[in-house]
């Protein structure tokens, strides 16, 4: 998964930062993207959410520590298929703060990560553009 949503950012003239502890790091003009991945199943969607919350809260904290301003946190999970449960996790999520997107194997560019049919890069593109105008 962290491969090809990767290798998919480089195709779109993005440039991907890898940590050993964060998945996935942008810098888009003035705005910090910090990406968790998660794979999931029906059984484990929830408590993959929940980690992958907390640990977007560390990364988020270690970067305000070193000078990290305006920091946008992403979790992409993978799609357990189940639309109700997907729409709970973007609701409960989306109260702290985070973008939830959902990885779907089966589907091709631009819609294999997407929320509600609005694929990472569109929102990458308007976070980006957001945060520009807002300076």
């Amino acid at each position: 998964m962290l491969r090809e949503i990767v290798s998919r950012l480089l195709s779109i003239g993005l440039s991907p930062l890898q940590s050993s502890s964060i998945d996935l790091f942008l810098q888009l003009r003035e705005k910090n993207f910090i990406f968790e991945l998660k794979t999931a199943t029906l059984d484990n969607l929830t408590s993959q959410c929940a980690k992958g919350l907390f640990q977007l809260a560390c990364y988020e904290e270690a970067l305000k520590s070193n000078g990290y301003k305006n920091t946008c946190r992403v979790l992409v999970v993978e799609s357990t298929g189940q639309l109700k449960l997907n729409s709970y996790i973007l609701k409960v999520l989306g109260s702290f703060d985070v973008y939830v997107f959902f990885y779907n194997s089966e589907k091709t560019w631009p819609q294999k990560v997407s929320r509600d049919e609005d694929p990472l890069e569109n929102f990458l593109c308007f976070e980006s553009m957001t945060s520009l105008k807002s300076h």
